[in-house]
């Protein structure tokens, strides 16, 4: 059977405030309370609640949210006897980004997940970067080499895995009617792909994926994609 869900929203502009009471047919009865930039600029707290009374349960959070025009900082807490405290955090300057994000388990008063991210990003190129729980990490390049050639490439690497995985990637597009495309990864897996415009409305594509080190595995397809114009 499909939820039905009920709204009211209250809002109070001289403060602020934004109360939302819920309700659906699994009887679960929800407040949703929003002040913003009551605090401080750019600074938006809520608590979320969820009550149900047959169960004589209730759950709860605590969000905020700090956005300003080079970061946003983010955090959540859960209403329980022994919340995971979630917080993350991006900056931005002059093109360059950096963030980072991490939950912490009071029961067990320790670390549950880190990660750490950095980026830059110009008119030509993607850069980023990626460390997750000081286990996993990553980067990947994107580059935009002329208005009809774009290159990217990712490379992954696992604490106590068996290598790095990376993979190379092309999109060539010889003309306005044609594109193709084609990805290479450390898997010896070669990927190519043609796609043809047939009309303003139509296109084709044909694909084709096969292993280097194999004969098995070979894949083949096609496609056809209409969109009307308005």
């Amino acid at each position: 059977m499909e939820e039905i869900r009920s709204q009211i929203r209250t809002s109070l502009l001289s403060a602020r405030l934004t109360l939302t009471e819920k309700w659906n047919t699994e009887n679960q009865l929800g407040t949703i309370i929003e002040v913003n930039e009551q605090f401080g600029r750019g600074l938006k707290l809520t608590f979320d609640s969820l009550y149900a009374p047959h169960a004589g349960k209730r759950t709860g959070k605590l969000k905020a949210d700090w956005s300003l025009q080079t970061a946003r900082i983010t955090a959540e807490v859960g209403l329980t006897s022994a919340p995971v405290i979630n917080a993350a955090g991006v900056f931005s300057r002059e093109g360059w980004l950096f963030g980072a994000a991490a939950s912490f388990d009071t029961a067990t008063n320790k670390l549950a997940s880190t990660s750490l991210a950095f980026g830059h990003q110009t008119s030509s190129y993607t850069l980023h970067s990626f460390v997750v729980n000081s286990t996993d990490f990553g980067a990947s390049l994107f580059h935009k080499v002329a208005h009809n050639v774009e290159i990217g490439t990712i490379l992954g690497w696992k604490v106590g895995g068996s290598g790095a995985d990376f993979g190379v990637a092309t999109k060539y597009s010889p003309s306005r009617d044609l594109v193709l495309r084609a990805k290479l990864n450390n898997s010896s897996q070669i990927a190519l792909a043609a796609t043809h415009s047939l009309s303003p409305d139509l296109k084709m594509t044909l694909s084709t994926q096969f292993n280097l080190t194999s004969n098995d595995h070979h894949k083949f397809g096609m496609g056809l994609e209409y969109e009307p114009s308005q």
